[in-house]
């Protein structure tokens, strides 16, 4: 029986700017994601019929016929062939998170199929699936582990660097759905003078750490630690950690810290989280696939966090 398992790896994104809507609704964006080492895993084996198992999940996920790895079966299936499989996914994303736990789990539900059983499978094909499926699963599909983002985040264009970060990661209880967070960005004017994504790639490339995280930014930030407080405490509490660049990936609601060399700042951090259902982790950018350092327990209770 064949059989495999993958790795489907979260993302951050190191820069985010909204360049408008669209006339479809959606909103155009500049970003530049980051793969990170913290993760799901998908695992994959021929069976008699298609089925989905989740083996462990602290949130609440909804139900499994809309789950991205489902989804992403029924689509490649309409374009090819290929025998029933069985799909059981372990969480370790949280979801609405900005981590891209759902769009990675689809993913690698495509790359673990087409390689289960050898499918040839045009690439735009396989693009456009991903496409269809979520705005970061072109990303998180690619290869790359940093590209930059534009259109709607499914334009990519690679980028190879040479600075290894290590992050602390605050997952804060509560998601915070991408719909609201745009509109809520509509609401709050952005500071003037933000650092641009050319300023950022510029310095990654040349392995200037300092001018790279000077050059972080998210357009979400002011937003979404003036309507979510908790997101707010916690990007308060990495600062005060020594964190040298906090902000919110993706459309929130994790708070992403980038640790300077040498910091040694998880278990004050696991003293300092304010409720007992947040969770940090520590993670690297890059393809480093070990196990992330947790501060906090990641079996949680469910529910919001404070000022959720």
């Amino acid at each position: 029986m064949r059989a495999l398992t993958l790795h489907a790896p979260a993302k951050v994104n190191l820069h985010l700017r909204i360049r408008g809507r669209r006339t479809d609704g959606l909103h155009e964006i500049e970003t530049l994601f980051q793969k990170i080492d913290l993760g799901d895993t998908l695992s994959l084996a021929e069976a008699e019929s298609d089925a989905l198992e989740i083996a462990r999940s602290p949130w609440e996920l909804g139900p499994l016929k809309e789950n991205l790895v489902w989804r992403a079966l029924q689509a490649l299936r309409r374009h090819v062939a290929f025998p029933p499989v069985r799909l059981r996914l372990t969480k370790g994303i949280p979801p609405g998170a900005g981590l891209g736990g759902g769009s990675s789990d689809g993913a690698a539900a495509l790359r673990g199929i087409v390689r289960l059983f050898g499918l040839r499978v045009a690439e735009g094909t396989l693009a456009a699936i991903a496409r269809a499926l979520g705005a970061d699963v072109p990303f998180l599909l690619s290869p790359a582990s940093c590209a930059i983002g534009r259109g709607i985040g499914d334009e990519l264009e690679p980028v190879s660097h040479r600075c290894r970060w290590r992050l602390v990661l605050v997952y804060p209880g509560h998601p915070s759905p991408t719909a609201d967070a745009y509109r809520l960005w509509q609401s709050v004017p952005l500071p003037g003078n933000s650092p641009t994504l050319a300023a950022l790639v510029a310095a990654l490339r040349s392995g200037d750490a300092d001018a790279a995280a000077a050059a972080i930014h998210s357009d979400f930030a002011p937003s979404l630690f003036s309507r979510y407080p908790s997101m707010a405490r916690a990007a308060q509490t990495l600062r005060v950690l020594g964190c040298s660049a906090v902000w919110p990936t993706g459309s929130g609601s994790t708070v992403v810290g980038l640790c300077p060399a040498g910091w040694s700042g998880m278990e004050a951090l696991a003293v300092s989280l304010p409720e007992s259902h947040w969770t940090a982790w520590a993670a690297m950018c890059g393809d480093d696939e070990s196990s992330p350092q947790t501060a906090g327990n990641k079996e949680k209770p469910r529910g919001a966090g404070p000022g959720a």
